[in-house]
């Protein structure tokens, strides 16, 4: 059934539909008027930032010409760096220490002044606040801000940061004598930001990059060059920037998205209520709509979709319903338990054919080695050696009893100990040429792995790759491990130092597929693979390829939580 054609999607969307045009319209006047409103806000303060501007620009340019004539004009520079005695350059140094306390009241922006002959260390300042000790510490600060902008090719007023303080500098250098005002940003936009219209907004400086002069933003990584909209610490804020003429520096404010509603004083109820009393009337019949007619109906579809999901445990028998639907109810309770019933049958008779093809499965395993163990023992009875025919009928007797089990999972420590017992079996057949190492972390010890899983592939490389001139090394690693999804398992890692599994076999244990010829071999394998399908539902692995240096490698991956299908667990 399609959604729009139902009787209860038609009704809600039209009551909807008449609520949501009603609202349109509503909400476009009003958003009409604001834009209004904020197109004046916006150019009044576009009006104000240039002002202001064009003062700082006036300030700067008179403190421009003040440092142009004492450079050109004063003679003190000269006797600073060239006196003909020492005693003239220290008079000159008192007269500069006097002219730049007298002029620095002249200039309301400028903070400080000072003069520094880099080729005698002489050094002569005048401050507002009477810290010249900050300007002599950093002297190195302002002239390698100089020589940049030199080597950019720039004459102007350039920014610099010391102790986390902004400062706007102009300087000019005659032989190595720097003469140079310097001005605090914070004071630059001191009144600028009485202008701002928030809390939350900025009034900034920029140099002629667009980096933001402001420690509070130091650490922003914000550029506003050619910029309208600028992210501060993950806000969204507008930004209304004026360039200086020179192109020195810039003002800019930057306001927090929706500052309109916050500066304009919007009173919200002349902009909600005629909003509300629509939508209560729409939203007060759709709850009756709801109420009384597509509730019960929803639950329907939900439980429908939730049976065709495969949920059985559904019940819609519900008193406080029409009678048609407790009618549909009723009817579809009792028609979910029917499927569980029979579904349950299903299930069980599914698990009763995985249990007897299961065991059928480890029933084929490996019985060529109870004939090469029988043969052991009758060459061994042949040359009188009873102590080793009574050592390996006791091992082959554990072996028996093991692989004659019906458990389908065992604790990993027994299967360690069927391998142990495996290896001792082949020893006396085989002397120093077999030798298997184990590397397990012990809290794996009481994990349980499916039965014979890795007594197969130890088999399988010594029936493979057994010489009796040269000596075969297995090596046995059990860890810890995780899937991509990050689910706990057991890492279970074989590999040998034989010659590897051959071009022609490789790929089809690489795709699971039934590899027999007619002696049966590799049939183990095969079926250590089927009995993982059936035990883990694809949750296992098992990887099979050669190491580069040689030999063959199985990597095996078991998850720990698991729906067994077994008999018994031991």
């Amino acid at each position: 059934m399609k959604r729009f054609s139902s009787l209860k999607y038609r009704i809600t969307a039209l009551i909807t539909v008449g609520a949501i045009l009603i609202s349109i319209v509503i909400i476009a006047y009003n958003a009409y008027i604001l834009k209004i409103k904020d197109d004046r806000v916006s150019h009044s303060l576009e009006s104000s930032l240039t002002l202001y501007c064009e003062e700082i620009t006036t300030s700067l340019n008179n403190v421009e010409s003040f440092l142009l004539t004492k450079c050109f004009v004063e003679e003190d520079i000269h006797k600073i760096s060239q006196p003909r005695q020492e005693i003239d350059r220290y008079l000159a140094m008192i007269n500069t220490q006097t002219e730049f306390a007298e002029s620095i009241d002249n200039y309301n922006m400028l903070d400080g002044l000072f003069l520094y002959d880099a080729s005698h260390d002489v050094f002569v300042a005048q401050c507002k606040e009477g810290n010249n000790n900050i300007i002599r510490d950093h002297i190195s600060i302002f002239t390698k801000g100089f020589h940049r902008m030199c080597a950019q090719g720039v004459n102007g007023w350039f920014s610099v940061m010391v102790d986390n303080e902004y400062y706007l500098v102009k300087m000019f250098e005659l032989q190595e004598v720097y003469v140079a005002s310097f001005i605090k940003v914070s004071n630059v936009i001191g009144s600028l930001e009485e202008i701002a219209l928030g809390e939350s907004d900025y009034a900034v400086l920029c140099n002629r990059q667009g980096n933001i002069l402001d420690q509070r933003l130091q650490n922003s990584k914000v550029q506003l060059k050619n910029q309208s909209y600028v992210n501060i610490k993950g806000e969204t804020y507008s930004n209304l920037q004026v360039y200086s003429k020179s192109g020195d520096y810039s003002l800019a404010i930057l306001e927090k998205s929706g500052g309109i509603f916050r500066r304009s004083g919007i009173v919200w109820s002349q902009f909600t209520v005629s909003i509300l009393c629509i939508l209560l009337i729409g939203i007060g019949s759709i709850f009756l709509l709801q109420r009384l007619f597509r509730q019960p109906i929803n639950d329907l579809i939900l439980a429908m979709t939730q049976l065709k999901d495969g949920n059985l445990e559904i019940n819609l028998e519900k008193d406080n319903v029409f009678d048609e639907f407790k009618v549909v109810n009723e009817t579809f309770s009792e028609m979910t338990r029917e499927i569980k019933k029979l579904k349950i049958d299903v299930y069980e008779e599914m698990i009763n054919k995985q249990r007897v093809e299961l065991l059928y499965l480890q029933e084929q395993i490996n019985p060529h080695f109870l004939t090469n163990c029988m043969n052991l023992i009758r060459n061994l009875s042949l040359l009188g050696e009873n102590e080793k025919i009574e050592q390996a009928s006791i091992l082959l007797s554990k072996y028996m009893r093991y692989s004659l089990s019906t458990s389908t999972m065992i604790l990993l420590e027994r299967e360690l100990e069927h391998v142990r017992t495996y290896e001792n079996l082949q020893r006396m057949r085989y002397g120093e040429h077999l030798k298997i190492e184990f590397i397990v972390e012990e809290n794996l010890l009481h994990e349980f792995v499916p039965t014979m899983l890795i007594q197969t592939f130890v088999d399988n490389a010594v029936k493979h790759q057994m010489d009796q001139e040269s000596e075969l090394c297995i090596y046995i690693e059990i860890k810890e491990n995780t899937d991509n999804e990050g689910n706990e398992g057991i890492q279970i890692n074989i590999r040998d130092n034989g010659e590897g599994f051959s071009e022609n076999i490789l790929p089809v244990l690489q795709r699971y597929e039934k590899l027999v010829n007619e002696t049966g071999n590799h049939i183990g394998i095969y079926n250590v693979c089927q009995r993982l399908e059936i035990l883990y539902h694809k949750m296992a692995t098992v990887t099979f390829f050669n190491a580069s240096e040689g030999g063959a490698i199985v990597e095996i991956y078991l998850p720990k939580e698991t729906q067994i299908i077994a008999d018994e667990v031991v």
